[in-house]
C-alpha cells in the first residue's frame, strides 16, 4: 500500500467505553504521534512516510507493543502571571517521566513574571507537555493522574479589569 493516512480515536470515559473515532486524514499524524509509534512499536513515521514517498515499498515490523505512553498538557487555569519558572521541579525526577517541557510561547518557554491566559477568560494557554510510560495503558494513565495531582502552577490573579 503506497497511501499514507492517521487514523485517532480515544476511549470514552463513559460507562461503556466505547472507542470514539477523532479524525482520519491523508496524513501522517503530527504532535506526539512519531514518538509514540517509535517508543511503543519502534515504528519510525518519518522513515516509512518518506520510503513510502519515493515508492519504496515499506514494511514496518508488526510486534505487540513494548509499553505503554500516556501523555498531558498542563493548561492555565486562570488568567494571571506566572510566579516561578521551574514550577514541574517537583515531579521532574520520576521514574516513569520521560519528557517534560515547558511550552513555547512566543518562541520562548514561559518565564516568571509573564501573563498567562487562564481558562477562566477563554481558551487557556499550555504550559507544559508531560509523557509517562508504563508497562500497561491503565498504569501509564493512572501514574499520569497522580502526577498531576502534584502540580502546582504558581500563577498570581489578575483583577476582573485587568483580564479585559
Amino acid at each position: 500500500m503506497k497511501e499514507r493516512f492517521l487514523t485517532e480515536c480515544q476511549v470514552t470515559g463513559d460507562a461503556i467505553g466505547q472507542p470514539l473515532l477523532i479524525e482520519v486524514n491523508p496524513r501522517m499524524g503530527g504532535g506526539r504521534t512519531h514518538k509514540f509509534a517509535l517508543e511503543v512499536y519502534g515504528v519510525d513515521l518519518f522513515e516509512n512516510f518518506i520510503l513510502s514517498a519515493c515508492g519504496i515499498p515499506i514494511n514496518p515490523p508488526i510486534q505487540d507493543p513494548c509499553c505503554a505512553l500516556a501523555d498531558y498538557d498542563v493548561c492555565c487555569q486562570i488568567t494571571g502571571i506566572l510566579a516561578e519558572d521551574n514550577w514541574l521541579g517537583l515531579i521532574e525526577n520520576h521514574p516513569n517521566l520521560i519528557h517534560h517541557s515547558y511550552k513555547a510561547k512566543k518562541g520562548q518557554s514561559a518565564k516568571k513574571g509573564q501573563s498567562v491566559k487562564g481558562s477562566d477568560t477563554g481558551l487557556p494557554e499550555w504550559l507544559a507537555t508531560l509523557i509517562v510510560q508504563s508497562t500497561t495503558a491503565q498504569e501509564a494513565v493512572n501514574i499520569m493522574k497522580r502526577i498531576v495531582e502534584k502540580i502546582n502552577v504558581p500563577i498570581i490573579p489578575v483583577d476582573e479589569d485587568e483580564k479585559r
